[in-house]
């Protein structure tokens, strides 16, 4: 699941009505210093500092962290065990799963897709597949690509399976379209004002955009992984937990009442594959920093495997949550971010384009939830130091 950190700033206007002109004029010049842009301060030696701190601290497993800029990777520090059934140290070519992070990809490759004239972020769902409007509710007549891939298609959420009970379908070919009349037959829980939905953060939206990827590129979800991800970024992938792929990869674990239990190969836990676009993707740690570093790329107005003018409309053509990705602001600065986890691992993106960094989290524990005590206090660790944000108390 996708969440913004959104620290706030004290107003100080109100706590200097008591002070003499003179004091006032110092308070704003030292504060104008403050503002000023600073040079960055994060080193190796610190994220390998903090990082420690943060896994001993918060009992975690495995962890791992990666700084970028346009042009390379700053820092990599892994730390910590594959299980904590074992010793098997984690090692740099180890997969982590990413989650809700998995959307930025498919709305990537949905990108790639409208730059290759096969589709628009405006194509109607019912215009791909118009056997189904008719049996559909009509407040879904007009949901677009784009309403899709921003969650304001009013779409069931499916982001808590142990409440929302998931349908079942025989695999007879037929099941995608059968789940989309399922859910197109579902009163919306979203806000829906003039013939429009509100935002709803919700899984199966991504079922629908990636149904709609799959009938005009004539290729499957895999496939479109393979060509976009695996074969042109040479980004190494596949779908679902890496421990499930090959027992010696990384096992998620989960954190709950300061416990803490793995989730063997055999464990029953997977995600339904109806939902994978959603957030079912793994990757390793330097692939999803390239990932990462294409995004940061084109928000600095450079062109790559997207154009500058593509990248910058998925992360920021709408607010607070764009196509596959949050953003807002942090300290002044323009920031995106995205936050992955289905419970047993967690992964964390966040992409300062005005300060050419960006900060990668990955750790093969979760808790549940789409927070983790661990990560919020090492984003705040971590950028602090890199933007020089000691006076920021409350952080």
């Amino acid at each position: 699941m996708v969440s913004i950190i959104d620290f706030c700033c004290p107003n100080f206007a109100e706590n200097i009505t008591f002070m003499n002109k003179t004091y006032i004029a110092l308070i704003m010049i030292a504060l104008a210093n403050l503002f000023q842009p600073c040079t960055a301060q994060l080193t190796p030696e610190f994220v390998k500092t903090v990082v420690t701190e943060t896994r001993e601290k918060y009992h975690l497993p495995g962890l791992t962290v990666i700084t970028i800029n346009k042009d390379e990777i700053l820092a990599h520090e892994f730390q910590g065990t594959r299980s904590i059934t074992n010793d098997n140290p984690i090692a740099r070519e180890d997969f982590f799963h990413i989650g809700s992070c998995s959307k930025l990809v498919l709305a990537v490759i949905a990108g790639k897709l409208t730059e290759m004239k096969q589709i628009e972020w405006d194509t109607r769902f019912f215009s791909l597949f118009p056997e189904l409007e008719n049996s559909s509710l009509p407040e879904y007549k007009h949901i677009t690509l784009e309403n899709l891939l921003t969650c304001t298609a009013g779409i069931q959420p499916f982001t808590n399976l142990s409440q929302e009970e998931f349908p079942t379908y025989t695999e007879n070919g037929f099941e995608k379209k059968e789940f989309a009349l399922y859910l197109l037959n579902k009163k919306s829980l979203a806000p829906y004002k003039k013939g429009k939905f509100g935002f709803l953060y919700s899984n199966a939206s991504y079922t629908l955009a990636n149904m709609m990827l799959e009938k005009v590129s004539k290729m499957s979800y895999n496939e479109l992984i393979n060509k976009f991800i695996d074969h042109d970024l040479q980004i190494n992938t596949f779908t679902g937990f890496p421990n499930k792929h090959d027992p010696e990869q990384p096992w998620g674990h989960i954190i709950q009442n300061d416990q803490i239990e793995p989730f063997a190969p055999d464990h029953e836990y997977i995600l339904p594959s109806l939902i994978k676009p959603a957030g079912d993707l793994s990757m390793q740690p330097d692939g999803f920093a390239r990932f990462t570093q294409l995004n940061l790329r084109g928000l600095e107005g450079i062109d790559g495997f997207l154009s500058a003018k593509t990248i910058q409309y998925i992360h920021f053509a709408h607010r607070p949550f764009s196509l596959g990705t949050g953003n807002g602001t942090l300290g002044g600065l323009t920031i995106s971010g995205t936050d992955g986890s289905t419970g047993t691992f967690f992964c964390r993106s966040l992409i300062f384009p005005e300060a050419d960094f960006a900060l990668i989290i990955m750790t093969n524990a979760g808790n549940g939830t789409g927070r983790m005590k661990s990560v919020e206090y090492l984003t705040k660790r971590l950028l602090k130091k890199q933007f020089n944000w000691w006076w920021k108390f409350w952080m």
